[in-house]
């Protein structure tokens, strides 16, 4: 997400996260999505998860935000039925006169 981040050790992978408003589950969220998982915030707070997912967003991260009630199956299934955040397209290099430049 910086140029000084970590590598993108978890780069392809999913993470579903509960009581993701704020405190651990925030914290978390928001490492797992700077080392590259694209992330599922849950929590019975929606605006919290909300902003949440808004910061993770503008620091470069994918991420969704969701409702959960973790007592309701079928919130479970509506969670697990969404499907994940669309991948951003990586820029093609271009060659120029022999200096490789991103579109």
């Amino acid at each position: 997400m910086t140029a000084a981040a970590a590598p993108a050790r978890f780069t392809g992978r999913t993470a579903l996260l509960t009581a993701a408003a704020s405190g651990i589950g925030a914290a978390t969220a928001r490492r797992l999505a700077a080392d590259g998982a694209s992330v599922l915030v849950t929590d019975l707070d929606a605006e919290g998860v909300r902003r949440g997912a808004e910061e993770i967003r503008a620091a470069g991260g994918r991420v969704r935000d969701q409702r959960l009630d973790v007592t309701s199956p079928g919130q479970w299934a509506e969670a697990a039925a969404e499907p994940e955040p669309e991948p951003e397209p990586e820029p093609e290099p271009e060659s120029w006169a022999g200096q490789r430049r991103p579109c």
